[in-house]
């Protein structure tokens, strides 16, 4: 057992997050509907399920697939109102337009009567002007908005693609979790396959810490077609995620190498990468290296790097990323740049093309293929029993101190012969207060056969969750419950020791 324990504010914890919902979503976000036929009448509710599983790994003998571009871009505009021309930002090849664009703001509204009082004003002079700077041939299909963060989603008029079934939900993380900080999310769904878009703004300056914790608390984002984060097709994750370099040279070393175009040396001191390859925050999603220049922090007005007291570090805080639940997903990214000449912010814009191939199901060769499936699942029930394999089954993490996560790893394996997909419950559902403290990612998840998922622990006592736990030494324990569709359940038990003395490192420190 690998166990993670912070003990500083400039180190690595690990990982992403869920939350403890027992519902699973259905395949694709719809109910599919099933021929009839004489032998489902002899099948369990199991069995269907396992057929379900087996469908989605033949989905090439029933799908057709689409490709589509999607142009996504992130901007943090600093609280400033937008100028009227926004050509040097949202410029793209009008003989080849993508059909979907994306476009994420932070710090919309730095007013701070917005935390009090929704006001939608700003928001409705930015959304004037992106409307104004696009070609008429686009169309406005759904739009997320928590205090300063926003994001819109703009469809070609005339798409052949069905563009349905849109879900908007949002995280306030930051002071007194009032949405300074946190993120917005859209789920859509283009014909049949599933998509989620999420903004972000996260902490800045040395927080590394509360960067990944926010990631972990947005990771929990749930939506109201049952979906969370992770059970849709694709994700792409933009923002302000504000991840810095963390790197022994000098502000003026930092700037020469930027003047000799060693963009990849002072990428290796990219906190981002650095949590993902420590399994901190991000596991599983892909990026284009950067060939571009970071994009904060400016002057604004210049492009000089901020000569302010502070002399900040340039670093590619503004970033988008992307993950897919599997191989039968294709998302590629095609480019990915920043937009140098804009100058009114002390960001520049980060923009990036993706090819997305949309799958559409023929209902009449799916229905065949079931039928077939329903066959085989009859013949062979018991070998089709779901299977898996865990790492371990108990996980004692030691004193837990305040504000301090620590991460522990679990290995899902499916040693079965049919896929299978599982989630997480709680054996004390209907009382979540206690647990809290524990985040789980990935919640749930498509497994193939032979696959294997590393799932993150992390136990996190921190102001919201501390006020439940009275007394020194208290216990925290949890029991999880590991659920396959048409399966056993799997028991995981959780330990570990709460104290509210300070930490002895810290102490030192003091």
């Amino acid at each position: 057992m690998t166990f993670y324990q912070n003990s500083k504010p400039t180190d690595s914890t690990k990982h992403f997050t869920i939350h403890m919902n027992g519902s699973t979503p259905l395949r694709n976000g719809v109910k599919q509907q099933q021929p009839r036929h004489s032998i489902i009448s002899n099948l369990s509710s199991r069995d269907e399920l396992f057929a379900d599983d087996l469908l989605y790994t033949r989905e090439e003998s029933f799908c057709t697939y689409t490709p589509l571009k999607i142009l996504v871009t992130t901007f943090n505009v600093n609280g400033r109102r937008p100028p009227t021309n926004l050509s040097d930002w949202l410029s793209f090849d009008l003989n080849s337009p993508p059909e979907l664009i994306v476009i994420g703001l932070q710090e919309m509204d730095l007013a701070l009567g917005s935390y009090v009082v929704d006001n939608n004003v700003k928001e409705n002079e930015w959304l004037f002007t992106l409307q104004r700077n696009l070609p008429h041939t686009y169309r406005m299909v759904e739009s997320s908005r928590l205090i300063g963060i926003f994001m819109a989603i703009f469809c070609k008029r005339g798409l052949k693609i069905s563009v349905s079934d849109s879900f908007i939900s949002s995280i306030p993380t930051g002071f007194l979790n009032l949405g300074n900080k946190g993120g917005v999310g859209i789920s859509i769904r283009l014909n049949d396959t599933s998509i989620c878009l999420i903004n972000s703004h996260l902490p800045a300056g040395n927080e590394l810490n509360k960067r990944n914790q926010d990631f972990r608390l947005i990771s929990q984002m749930r939506f109201n077609n049952g979906f969370g984060i992770f059970d849709h097709d694709a994700v792409i994750w933009l923002g302000d995620l504000n991840y810095r370099l963390d790197t022994p040279l000098s502000y003026e070393e930092v700037i020469r190498r930027l003047q000799d175009h060693k963009f990849a040396q002072l990428f290796y001191f990219d906190q981002l990468k650095e949590q993902q390859r420590l399994r901190v925050a991000f596991n599983g999603f892909f990026e284009q290296q950067p060939s571009f220049r970071p994009t904060y922090k400016f002057d604004p007005g210049t492009h000089n790097w901020d000569t302010s007291e502070k002399k900040r570090i340039p670093a590619w805080c503004d970033r988008i990323l992307y993950w897919i639940r599997d191989k039968n997903v294709r998302l590629e990214q095609l480019t990915y740049s920043s937009a140098e000449k804009v100058v009114f912010s002390d960001h520049k814009p980060v923009l990036s093309l993706f090819n997305l191939h949309v799958k559409k199901i023929d209902q009449d060769k799916r229905n065949a293929v079931y039928e077939q499936l329903l066959r085989e699942v009859d013949k062979k029930q018991n070998e089709l029993l779901p299977q898996i394999s865990l790492s371990q089954t108990e996980f004692n993490f030691g004193t837990i101190y305040f504000d301090r996560p620590v991460v522990a790893e679990l290995t899902i394996k499916n040693t079965g012969q049919a896929p299978t997909h599982f989630i997480f419950k709680s054996a004390k559902m209907e009382n979540e207060e206690h647990e809290k403290w524990l985040t789980i990612t990935p919640q749930s998840s498509f497994l193939d056969v032979g696959v294997t998922v590393e799932v993150t622990l992390q136990i996190l006592v921190y102001d919201e969750n501390a006020c439940n736990i009275q007394t020194n030494n208290t216990q925290l324990n949890s029991i999880l419950i590991v659920h396959l569709n048409g399966g056993r359940d799997y028991f995981i038990v959780i330990d570990a020791r709460y104290s509210r003395e300070v930490e002895e490192e810290d102490l030192i420190s003091f």
